[in-house]
């Protein structure tokens, strides 16, 4: 995609998987990934980007004007691997008991993917890097994965239930959605 900007080109990465619609992320440093069903066939994925066309340059644009930050070193990793299990495990306690559930292990780890995630046996997963975020960024995510101890699913029984207990939620779902992906970033990859 050629984007205006410069004549720059635009890199369109395509990921396929069991999904039903078309969607667009745009990453921290204007990286485009579209992701796609199976089934959808280039003209397809390519009316969808002519569509959502100007969005996508606006984005692109925003996000390339981020400056690059340093990945992390190991000792950056493991400072923040001990801050993030001690955080994230009394975090966990309080807000469990606040909203009446249980969970089983806590795991730190260091995704490119995701900030947390939960097991249907309650084992926790979070990520290092949102000690990098923050506060309230780590008791959303912590809510955010317990309420799934409630419902296993994104309905609007879970989202009711989270905004209950956090009622600004919203606004540090935005924060991620906004610097998220600049803190992924620093993660060196494997």
């Amino acid at each position: 995609m050629n984007d205006g900007m410069n004549n720059e080109k635009i890199l369109i990465h395509v990921k396929r998987s069991k999904r039903r619609t078309i969607s667009v992320t745009v990453g921290y440093y204007g990286d485009v990934l579209v992701h796609a069903p199976l089934n959808a066939s280039r003209e397809d994925i390519s009316k969808f980007l002519n569509r959502e066309k100007e969005w996508i340059l606006k984005r692109v644009e925003k996000d390339r004007q981020h400056e690059r930050q340093p990945l992390l070193t190991e000792e950056e990793i493991a400072r923040l691997q001990e801050q993030a299990l001690y955080d994230f495990s009394q975090r966990t306690r309080r807000i469990a008991e606040q909203i009446g559930v249980t969970y089983g292990k806590i795991t730190i780890r260091g995704q490119r993917s995701k900030y947390g995630s939960c097991t249907a046996k309650g084992n926790l997963n979070y990520n290092y890097i949102l000690m990098l975020a923050p506060e309230e960024v780590r008791e959303y995510i912590v809510l955010h994965e317990l309420t799934h101890r409630k419902h296993m699913d994104h309905s609007r029984a879970f989202w009711y239930d989270v905004e209950t207990a956090m009622p600004d939620y919203k606004q540090w779902d935005g924060w991620l959605k906004e610097n998220g992906a600049g803190l992924i970033e620093r993660i060196p990859r494997k």
